[in-house]
């Protein structure tokens, strides 16, 4: 190899093995799922905040379809806070390197918003 294409290839290289890197890490706290009240979208209004250990990661709203995204960018045990109707309500969830589907239900009872995953 000539001392010019090392030169340029060099830059790719390093590229390449830094993105090798760090993709993982992209991934490390991914939590995703729907929120359903009762069997139904939960809807517009709906969102979806998260603690994982002393990190917290502020609230988001759920998209057209109530689903959820958040990256957390944190693995162990976390607390999803999802309000709803004015009300809010905890479910936990553990999350991984690899991405989680948290799938949660709320439910209304004595006019006490709850949750849990499904």
């Amino acid at each position: 190899m000539t001392r010019q294409r090392t030169r340029t290839l060099a830059p790719l290289g390093t590229l390449a093995l830094g993105a090798a890197l760090l993709t993982p890490a992209a991934f490390a706290g991914e939590i995703y799922g729907k929120v359903l009240l009762g069997n139904a979208p939960a809807g517009a209004g709906t969102t979806v905040a998260a603690k994982c250990g002393d990190a917290e990661y502020a609230a988001k709203p759920v998209d057209g379809k109530s689903s959820y995204h958040i990256i957390a960018g944190k693995t162990g045990k976390c607390t999803l806070t999802v309000t709803a109707k004015g009300q809010s309500a905890t479910v936990e969830v553990v999350s991984y390197d690899d991405p989680v589907e948290a799938d949660i239900i709320l439910e209304t009872k004595d006019e006490k918003l709850s949750a849990r995953r499904r």
